[in-house]
């Protein structure tokens, strides 16, 4: 009996397989099963491997973007920070210089003024002594008195000289004054040398 079953079955099953595929109701209906259940574990599938392997991938590879655009964005704005604190550190040198020229300028300029005081004050007494500008309290403040009538008297070049000077020095050509008593000095020293 064993033996007779599968000779029925091969002998039964290719016509009834046959009449099977022949209808295509049939296998349109089959196949669309058959698909659906492929297509449901296909899914399954598939999202189980993206959870489990894409996402990951991409969530490893998102934060090491990150990282690696913050150690870049971090970099560039430490670079900026040096650079701009060894800027401010050169300017402050700079100022720093700057201001010790200023100040060596204003001792400079102080020291040239009391310098020209000192050098003023020599030439008046200079003057006063050769006779060329009255001192300040030898000028007369009498008011309305009338002055003595001028006789000509013959002055000495010395004399005239002198007044020169004085006037030079009441005009503040000081320069010109310093000139005109070096000129004297040189000539009365060349005098001596003529007489010795």
């Amino acid at each position: 009996m064993k033996k007779a079953i599968p000779r029925e079955i091969e002998k039964t099953l290719p016509p009834t397989l046959q009449a099977v595929f022949q209808d295509q109701g049939l296998v349109g209906h089959l196949t669309e099963k058959i698909t659906q259940v492929i297509d449901f574990h296909l899914r399954r599938t598939f999202e189980a491997v993206f959870e489990e392997a894409f996402v990951p991938a991409f969530q490893s590879l998102s934060i090491e973007s990150g990282k690696k655009i913050a150690y870049e964005v971090g970099g560039g704005v430490n670079e900026q920070l040096r650079l701009a604190e060894q800027t401010h550190q050169q300017d402050t040198a700079k100022i720093d210089a700057l201001l010790n020229q200023v100040h060596d300028l204003q001792r400079t300029v102080t020291i040239l003024a009391e310098n020209q005081a000192q050098f003023q004050s020599q030439l008046m007494e200079v003057l006063q002594q050769s006779g060329g500008v009255p001192s300040p309290g030898s000028q007369s403040t009498t008011v309305g008195a009338q002055p003595p009538p001028a006789v000509p008297v013959q002055k000495t070049a010395e004399e005239i000289e002198a007044e020169e000077i004085s006037q030079l020095m009441n005009n503040r050509d000081y320069e010109q004054a310093t000139v005109k008593v070096s000129d004297e000095d040189y000539d009365s020293s060349s005098d001596w040398t003529n007489i010795s």
